[in-house]
């Protein structure tokens, strides 16, 4: 019999990010995020935080809380 080896897979932390529209939340993988903020970093104003389509809706999602790789705070504030 051969020996079974366990694998922990490693799990990135997430960002919660919400709906204005419509309230829908979803965590994205924060290294996703990261890497979306890099990208837009050419030529790009950086003050916006990555944003990704709302499944439901169709609106923009908002990060409810991420600081970005240039150092700017996003936090989602219901009005």
């Amino acid at each position: 019999m051969g020996m079974l080896k366990k694998v922990k897979k490693k799990i990135s932390s997430g960002v919660e990010y919400i709906c204005p529209n419509c309230k829908t939340k979803e965590i994205i993988p924060k290294d996703v995020v990261d890497y979306f903020d890099e990208m837009d970093s050419i030529g790009v104003d950086n003050s916006y935080p990555p944003m990704f389509k709302c499944i439901n809706c169709n609106n923009d999602m908002v990060p409810v809380f991420y600081k970005s790789i240039h150092g700017f705070i996003h936090e989602y504030k219901d009005i």
